[in-house]
């Protein structure tokens, strides 16, 4: 700028008419060639994804083609016709593999080893790159690749939180023996959004595991899960595997077993964690609020002291909401029982 101004007061009138028209020319020119490059790049975008896409369709309705035709000439001609079609052959199988179910699901995955597509899918698995390894093992569960189950094991413990929670899930959805062995090796935090993959991946199971082995583990995230897995599936473990765990310092595994003990509906262990309310952290008390409804028997005197102790409004809320179902039960009067409800 300094200098600008330097040329600008040291030359005379024209000479900087002269200079500033240049320097609009310059800058026209620029945004000109700027502007025509991006316009280019995008037709030759869009040009490259209409091939695609008409590739695409292509070989869509070519396997459609094979899958529902029994005649082996047809099926042999769409092996030949299908051969060439490398990245985008896998993805249309892929595609109709997301897509078809029932009897179609075994003809689409033999047709995908017949015409050797596990080449791009081993080329994933062995690649650099984390997020295509990651693409790798979403593709071999959806194949039942189970050459992906060496690869998974040495991402268990990827810092990569998308790449590690995909190889737990494949380890879990394509090994045959001991599927959950991996829980025992985890060193990274466990995180929710693994949890709730594998939750849904042991949704599908018919036969559901027995969770009580998982409570050896020394990783806080396992264990919750643990907890939470035998809680929906009523499975109860051996009381002096769990008890220690209302000691433990992570407040959100301590949140966990109060919530197995209501769901098992195991009286005693949940006594003995609300019995400590008064030094138990907020979290673990609005959980003991939340469940002391669920579990018949809880001594109404006990809850009335805590209501009445509890500071956080959080918490005073569940409680009015459990007095509330016990309170007709215990002889409150009309004014207490709207107190409750002014509360909840």
């Amino acid at each position: 700028m300094d200098r600008l101004i330097e040329i600008i007061t040291s030359t005379n009138a024209s000479d900087t008419l002269l200079f500033v028209a240049s320097m609009v020319i310059v800058m026209t020119f620029v945004i000109v060639v700027v502007t025509m490059f991006l316009l280019m790049r995008q037709y030759f975008f869009r040009i490259q994804e209409t091939r695609i896409l008409r590739k695409s369709q292509k070989y869509n309705d070519l396997l459609i083609d094979c899958l529902f035709s029994e005649d082996q000439d047809v099926i042999e001609n769409c092996k030949l016709k299908g051969n060439g079609g490398g990245r985008i052959l896998y993805q249309s199988v892929l595609f109709l593999m997301h897509n078809l179910n029932g009897d179609f699901s075994g003809k689409i995955r033999k047709l995908f080893y017949q015409l050797d597509l596990d080449k791009y899918l081993r080329r994933d698995l062995k690649s650099r790159r984390w997020w295509r390894v990651t693409k790798g093992l979403r593709d071999a569960r959806t194949m039942g690749y189970d050459g992906a189950v060496d690869v998974a094991k040495r991402f268990i413990n990827s810092p990569k939180l998308e790449l590690r929670v995909e190889a737990q899930i494949t380890l879990m959805a394509l090994k045959i023996h001991e599927p959950f062995e991996f829980l025992n090796q985890l060193n990274r935090p466990f995180s929710n959004w693994a949890r709730i993959q594998l939750y849904q991946e042991l949704s599908r199971w018919e036969q559901k595991p027995d969770a009580t082995p998982w409570l050896q583990a020394s990783n806080p995230g396992v264990l919750e899960f643990a907890l939470r897995v035998m809680g929906l599936l009523n499975q109860k473990a051996d009381r002096r595997d769990v008890v220690p765990l209302l000691s433990n310092e992570d407040l959100r595994l301590r949140a966990e077993v109060v919530r197995y003990a209501a769901l098992v509906m195991d009286k005693d262990l949940w006594m003995n964690a609300a019995m400590k309310y008064k030094v138990e952290a907020g979290e673990v008390r609005e959980k003991l609020a939340q469940t002391a409804g669920m579990l018949p028997g809880v001594p109404f005197i006990l809850l009335m002291d805590w209501f009445n102790w509890e500071k956080s409004t959080v918490v005073k809320i569940e409680l009015a909401r459990t007095l509330l179902i016990y309170g007709k039960d215990v002889g409150l009067s009309q004014g207490e029982m709207n107190a409750l409800g002014t509360v909840a």
